[in-house]
């Protein structure tokens, strides 16, 4: 999808300043993966904050130049701007392509359910060990013991053994293990 931009243009001539309405740039839409195997270019800047793109994604405009910023200009100065867009909630995965596990870093639980908004592939799966203050496994709450999340899922309960109440947990330290297989973990947050 391109989307025509226009820009008023003003030129001194030599009887004065003059307006003249001319196509700017055409934007190009981008996934972050090609972000910048897509072009060689040697000066990339953000130009906006972070933008909604309907309900499923957000982007970043970015611009750049074939010229480093401040740099003799030796050659033709090409500009660019582009768009750079991710799913909504899903800028940054920890990504387990075949098998990894990891401890999160230490939280207490403010409410008595835990989220996780992950994507699996069709083989792959997360499950989830509750480990109390000292590292060690709360008793019903083990690997054996979680129920795994499968699929595509931005705010996933996590359970164990059908269970996802952690009531006896909120307010204590705590952290959680993760063994992922072919899976992504974007986020995760306690709730009700």
């Amino acid at each position: 999808m391109l989307v025509a931009v226009h820009q008023r243009a003003h030129a001194k001539s030599g009887e004065g300043w003059r307006s003249e309405e001319r196509e700017l740039r055409r934007f190009s839409l981008l996934s972050p993966s090609t972000l910048f195997s897509s072009f060689h270019s040697i000066y990339i800047i953000p130009l906006t904050g972070m933008t909604p793109f309907g309900r499923d994604q957000v982007g970043l405009l970015y611009g750049g130049s074939n010229v480093a910023h401040k740099w003799p200009r030796t050659v033709q100065i090409e500009h660019f701007w582009r768009w750079a867009l991710w799913e909504r909630e899903r800028l940054v995965s920890l990504t387990a392509l075949d098998y990894g596990e990891f401890v999160s870093a230490g939280l207490i639980l403010s409410k008595p359910q835990i989220f996780i908004n992950a994507r699996t592939e069709m083989s792959g799966r997360v499950v989830v060990e509750l480990l109390d203050a000292m590292g060690e496994p709360v008793g019903g709450h083990r690997f054996e013991d979680s129920d795994p999340i499968i699929g595509n899922h931005t705010r996933a309960v996590l359970t164990w053994r059908g269970s996802d109440n952690l009531a006896d947990q909120v307010g204590k330290k705590i952290y959680l293990g993760f063994r992922m297989f072919r899976a992504k973990l974007f986020s995760l947050a306690s709730g009700a």
